[in-house]
């Protein structure tokens, strides 16, 4: 009668990308979202990788050797629709910034806290970038702090 065979005893056919190791995990996003290598493959640079967040990412400087607080699937659920609001990924900032200035850098929380506050951080460090082509602005994944008039990083 149809249907599906069972699966082997102890094999799980679905794969779980929140058990992938950071890049890993990134680079899973990556194949929608276009992998760190293929951006260096076919060298698009500033603006015309703007949509390859896995890359942006991976570039930042606080990405690191990777850790799973900095993933994609860290700051975003792929089961819901994209939260646009910047005061909602706060608090996952806070779990690797401290909260307060001048405070000392732990290793539970290596990065240094923001001069101007622990408010839509996002607002200043990942830059909506408006794409000419698309007509519509993405938040630039290269986490950073944006200067005014600074061109579009690679």
């Amino acid at each position: 009668m149809g249907g599906a065979a069972p699966a082997p005893r102890g094999r799980r056919l679905i794969s779980d990308p929140g058990k992938l190791s950071p890049a890993d995990s990134v680079d899973f996003c990556g194949s929608c979202h276009i992998t760190w290598w293929d951006v260096k493959l076919t060298h698009l640079v500033g603006l015309y990788n703007v949509r390859s967040q896995p890359y942006r990412l991976m570039s930042s400087k606080c990405w690191g050797n990777g850790d799973p607080r900095i993933t994609c699937i860290a700051c975003h659920d792929p089961h819901k629709p994209l939260v646009e609001d910047a005061a909602s990924y706060d608090q996952k900032c806070l779990n690797c910034h401290l909260a307060t200035p001048g405070s000392e850098l732990r290793k539970d929380h290596p990065g240094a806290a923001c001069t101007v506050g622990t408010r839509n951080c996002t607002t200043c460090h990942m830059q909506k970038i408006e794409l000419p082509d698309m007509h519509r602005s993405f938040a630039d994944h290269f986490i950073r702090i944006v200067r005014p008039d600074e061109p579009v990083p690679n």
